[in-house]
């Protein structure tokens, strides 16, 4: 059956409505775009700022090892400086004590 429309107003008001609502979808839709696209950049960024961060932790982590490889490094050579010195104090002693031996035995010979 087809639809007969005696008023002619009643036409206008509905192509009206349609009108608007057609265009509430198109803006609706162009902001969901809109926000869809902003979100996607936000992210984005934030992942190139998480990148540079990584990166620049990671640099630091490098460096602080290289700095605690030479602490280490620097810690044996310490110890291995005061192992010298404490052999070079005992052999001091040992030198010492044998030349006042050696001049004590000479010196009661000859007397």
């Amino acid at each position: 059956m087809t639809r007969i429309n005696l008023l002619p107003w009643r036409e206008e008001l509905r192509k009206e409505r349609n009108r608007i609502f057609y265009i509430r979808i198109g803006i609706t839709f162009f902001v969901s775009i809109c926000l869809i696209i902003g979100i996607r950049v936000l992210l984005i960024c934030w992942k190139q700022t998480e990148q540079s961060t990584i990166i620049h932790l990671k640099k630091e982590i490098k460096k602080k090892s290289e700095d605690t490889l030479e602490i280490n490094e620097l810690k044996t050579e310490k110890i291995n400086v005061i192992f010298f010195c404490k052999a070079f104090r005992k052999f001091i002693f040992v030198l010492i004590n044998t030349t006042y031996q050696i001049v004590r035995y000479t010196y009661i010979q000859y007397i």
